[in-house]
């Protein structure tokens, strides 16, 4: 019989081991895959020194087990000390943000004191690509902004080593009372950091042997998390109305929900809560009760049903994996409960890409959620709809494993604009149809990728082909003249999916121009079709709305503060509820200042 040990892990030790090799992963894992959303909700948990699942270990290392290193990581030593069966995604992403490693610096802003519950902690925990962090002088400039890396705060010593090193630079944060602030905020959340601790099974590899993949395949499969929803089920249950019985009901009437939703209707919750509490934070939706859950669930099930039509027909959002981000249905849906989407289509699918190319989801999200939902019934009633510049760097080097939600967007974009196949064939009907005989692939294969020293898997890439298109995409050989004995032209067919005209196999010669023609055709879709300016470097770091359409003057008092306030909104985080809800005036210190820029200060100030 299996025998196994059940004991504690110091995540310290445990990283220590990912970095000298001797903590390791069977080959046979799926790859790291979870994004700096997943990494950033895994920091928070941490902070708070609350459990996040046990390990899965097996002590040494089998004679016929082939290891691997974590992503990142050292290659496995000869004699390893455990490897991971079950927590690879949660030490992964802890090993990236406390040893300094992977695409993306984390770090954490000293607001965090402030915070409250998990869900404000999370949002004060912020992901930087690793070039723009070191673009800004190796988080000099983000010292100065009130941000604190992970990579410091693996070690008490590693903290104020930290801290001591800014002061010195004349970097460190100037906020009131900092050594007491910065005290106050290790003692209540950055401690939990170095003394955190996994409960962990061990077994051992000599007595696993013959078991180890199945044990694997097993814990995969039958690990449950009781989620949001699950405890909503169990909190709103009577006698009368069951709230999965209600969602089982739903997806049998309307599998679309099921299709775009997964096997529960958390989101359907959201929607109630985003319209009845201004929120769609966990707490949020579990305070909602029977009683009113039961009332809004009908009218919530209809404005999800009609945000999926709206999506597919006007968003390209023909595949629930294309969605940019899973919280636009909410706020679509939460609109859709009012009016038709369709009435105000133009400026959604603008909202919608806007939004989506900006990445406006990827930190703080729950406030991103009630903040657009605001702006958007604002607009409704008048307003105008500010549209935040893209980054053309995050646009470039988007990959469909790096930033999802770009390489998600490009696919909603081509899939509205009717594609055809490199051949003339028309595949807006069979997406709809749901036809298997239209993929994804990438227009430039690996073999021409690999020899012209890029990536082979670049979200620019991406068009959608029918299947023997794209097997002679993936066949083609650099210098190859012809594409499986078909010279394709572009011409006449190309421009839905982005591609400039000439000869495709000419075009393929020169696959980095080819790529940067398509990047400059989609800038310019950008700009005709949602006003959305793209922006490289520093300024994207900085950007703020564009503005190049905005004309003071000709605008009344009352609506050149409406305006500004929509620009206060979208550009600061958090945004203070009063003001985000037109109760409270726009701060008086960034008002004056922005009205300086726009040569509008005689007009602010002379507002009643």
């Amino acid at each position: 019989m299996l025998e196994s040990t059940t004991h504690s892990e110091r995540l310290v030790d445990l990283l220590d081991g990912v970095l000298d090799g001797s903590v390791a992963l069977p080959a046979f894992q799926r790859d790291y895959d979870w994004t700096p959303s997943d990494a950033r909700a895994m920091l928070a948990t941490v902070m708070m020194g609350w459990p996040s699942g046990s390990l899965l270990l097996l002590r040494g290392n089998s004679t016929f087990l082939e290891l691997r290193a974590f992503e990142e990581g050292p290659e496995p030593s000869q004699e390893p000390r455990y490897v991971v069966l079950d927590g690879q995604q949660r030490l992964t992403s802890l090993f990236h943000a406390l040893l300094d490693r992977g695409k993306y610096v984390y770090a954490v802003s000293a607001e965090a004191a402030g915070a409250d519950t998990v869900e404000e902690l999370e949002d004060c925990v912020r992901s930087f690509p690793r070039e723009q962090w070191n673009r800004r002088l190796r988080g000099r400039e983000w010292a100065e902004a009130s941000m604190i890396p992970f990579y410091c705060l693996k070690t008490a010593d590693s903290f104020f080593g930290w801290v001591d090193d800014q002061r010195r630079q004349g970097t460190l944060l100037e906020v009131a009372g900092t050594d007491k602030a910065l005290n106050e905020l290790y003692q209540r959340y950055l401690h939990h950091l170095p003394s955190y601790v996994f409960p962990a099974t061990t077994i051992d590899a000599r007595e696993a042997e013959s078991d180890i993949a199945r044990i694997f395949e097993r814990v995969n499969r039958t690990g449950m998390q009781l989620g949001t929803f699950d405890l909503s089920v169990a909190k709103v249950f009577t006698d009368t109305w069951d709230l999965r019985e209600a969602w089982e009901e739903a997806t049998l009437d309307a599998p679309e929900l099921a299709q775009y939703l997964g096997e529960d209707g958390l989101a359907v919750l959201q929607v109630v809560a985003l319209r009845r509490l201004r929120s769609v934070r966990r707490s949020a939706v579990l305070s909602l009760d029977s009683a009113e859950l039961r009332a809004a669930w009908p009218g919530a099930i209809e404005g999800m049903r009609s945000a999926i039509r709206f999506a597919r027909a006007e968003l390209g959002v023909l595949r629930r994996e294309w969605l940019p981000y899973d919280s636009m249905l909410v706020i679509l849906a939460a609109l859709a409960w009012d009016r038709p989407l369709q009435a105000d289509a133009e400026t959604l699918r603008r909202w919608f890409f806007s939004r989506a190319f900006a990445l406006r989801f990827d930190a703080a999200a729950n406030t991103r959620v009630v903040e657009d939902y605001e702006l958007l019934t604002r607009v409704r009633e008048g307003s105008s709809l500010p549209v935040p510049a893209a980054n053309g760097d995050a646009i470039a080097s988007a990959t469909r494993r790096s930033n999802r939600a770009i390489s998600r967007a490009i696919l909603c974009l081509l899939a509205s604009l009717k594609p055809h196949d490199l051949d003339g064939t028309p595949l807006r009907p069979l997406l709809e149809g749901g036809s298997t005989d239209v993929v994804v692939t990438y227009l430039v294969g690996k073999k021409t990728a690999d020899a012209a020293g890029i990536p082979s898997n670049l979200a620019m890439s991406q068009i959608f082909a029918l299947r023997g298109t794209a097997e002679a995409l993936g066949a083609m050989a650099p210098g190859e003249t012809q594409l499986g004995g078909l010279g394709w032209p572009t011409e006449g067919v190309g421009r839905d999916q982005l591609l400039p005209d000439g000869e495709m196999s000419e075009l393929l010669h020169h696959p980095e121009s080819l790529l940067a023609q398509r990047n400059t055709l989609l800038r310019e879709q950008l700009e005709s079709a949602f006003g959305q300016s793209v922006v490289q470097g520093d300024e994207a770091e900085d950007a703020e709305l564009e503005t190049s359409a905005f004309r003071p003057a000709a605008l009344s008092k009352e609506e050149l503060l409406d305006r500004l306030r929509t620009e206060y909104i979208l550009t600061h985080d958090p945004v203070p509820p009063g003001v985000l809800a037109g109760t409270e005036p726009i701060p008086d210190v960034w008002l004056r200042t922005r009205a300086e820029e726009l040569g509008v200060t005689e007009i602010i100030l002379d507002r009643a």
